[in-house]
């Protein structure tokens, strides 16, 4: 099982303060869709479909605010997936699951 954390900080930061709601919503159950396909922070476009919330007019909203950037296939969450955005990368998750498996 992954987690996806949400930083604390993120509740007073002004660059998630000025995302609407379902901007907001479609961010956080994007992060939570990659985190589960381990994906590192890309969002492939067949994915919108079944993250919600993922409307042209949100998926604008987030890339005009600078939390996602259009690449082939998708979309890309800016920033450094484990530093800046305080996620487990799949490398890492790879790694102790096979720990796991391994004990």
């Amino acid at each position: 099982m992954v987690d996806t954390r949400l930083p604390d900080r993120w509740l007073t930061d002004p660059r998630y303060l000025c995302l609407s709601d379902p901007a907001w919503r479609c961010f956080t159950n994007s992060m939570m869709w990659c985190n589960t396909h381990l994906t590192d922070g890309h969002v492939p476009t067949p994915a919108l479909r079944v993250i919600g919330y993922a409307t042209p007019d949100v998926v604008e909203e987030l890339v005009s605010e600078g939390h996602w950037k259009p690449v082939e296939g998708g979309y890309q969450y800016v920033g450094d997936w484990e530093a800046d955005l305080g996620q487990s990368t799949a490398e890492y998750i790879t790694r102790n699951r096979e720990k796991a498996r391994l004990r």
